[in-house]
């Protein structure tokens, strides 16, 4: 744990008044093992259900998820971790965002808004991503694939979509070992991708076949909304409340804040990141007890 901690005092950048990655990745991990430990009977029904492999790609998924709302943002850890793709994504998102603000607004709102913290830090957004990832896992149709069999379209789906989750969790949370990874080699980018992959693959043929993946929906729609809300713990906040804010703030996009606490400060460092590591260790502690006297 104290090496965590040094790990992320060390890596620390500036950043626009919002938590950094790290801190979203270390509190949804945390807040999602402490739903699943603390919740009653949801470890019981998700594990007799399916199995521990679909539990563990829940909380990875989640995990992942955090960094998804910052796809609106030029700099952000999941743009560049994503390569290519990750760029594509974020224009998509900036694109949208800034429709979607210059759309829906009323005379308060910003005439020329910025499409970070926008439309994609929402709680509409998150329900809808993960809503597009559970409409995505529900595609029929069969395909054969080398290492995972004949799957359906939907499973394929589920597959990438998990691959590129768990790279997200993989390089925020453990971000020394895959920079090492990425730089040791020429190919570095493609084999910190291929160790995300294989995890992958490892927990999708290990899950039940007939696994319906609307888990891996609320997965996602549960770590973005986790960002939103934590944005809202910042300097910088999120418009949280929209639609609703129009009729309590006569603005679309008005900018909530809980507290205003400043990105990379004394709070969120060692009052927040501890914390949220004690939260992750106390909860996974109470799930592997909770399942070793269930079985």
């Amino acid at each position: 744990m104290l090496h965590l901690l040094r790990h992320h005092m060390g890596t620390r950048t500036k950043s626009d008044d919002g938590f950094m990655g790290y801190t979203h990745a270390i509190s949804a991990l945390g807040i999602t093992l402490a739903c699943i430990a603390f919740v009653p009977g949801v470890v019981g029904n998700v594990l007799n259900t399916h199995n521990g492999w679909v539990f563990a790609a829940a909380i990875l998924a989640a995990t992942g998820s955090v960094l998804i709302p910052d796809l609106d943002n030029t700099s952000s850890r999941a743009k560049s971790d994503l390569g290519p793709f990750g760029i594509v994504l974020s224009g998509l998102f900036r694109t949208t965002s800034t429709v979607l603000q210059t759309t829906i607004r009323t005379k308060r709102d910003d005439p020329d808004p910025n499409p970070h913290r926008g439309a994609w830090h929402t709680l509409p957004a998150c329900l809808l991503l993960g809503f597009i990832v559970w409409m995505l896992t529900r595609i029929e149709g069969n395909i054969t694939l080398p290492f995972l069999g004949n799957i359906t379209w939907g499973a394929f789906f589920a597959f990438l979509i998990l691959a590129v989750l768990i790279h997200l969790t993989l390089s925020t949370l453990m971000k020394e070992a895959m920079d090492k990874i990425k730089k040791s080699v020429a190919i570095g980018e493609i084999v910190a991708l291929t160790v995300s992959a294989i995890i992958a693959v490892l927990i999708m043929t290990n899950i039940p076949v007939e696994t319906d993946f609307w888990w891996l929906g609320v997965a996602v729609a549960f770590g973005s909304a986790i960002h939103v809300l934590g944005d809202c713990f910042t300097t910088a906040g999120a418009p949280i409340l929209f639609p609703l804010s129009a009729v309590l703030r006569g603005k679309f996009w008005w900018t909530t804040r809980f507290l205003p606490i400043k990105a990379g400060g004394p709070v969120e460092n060692y009052l927040f990141v501890p914390a949220f590591l004690v939260l992750s260790l106390v909860s996974l502690g109470k799930i592997i007890l909770d399942m070793t006297i269930g079985q």
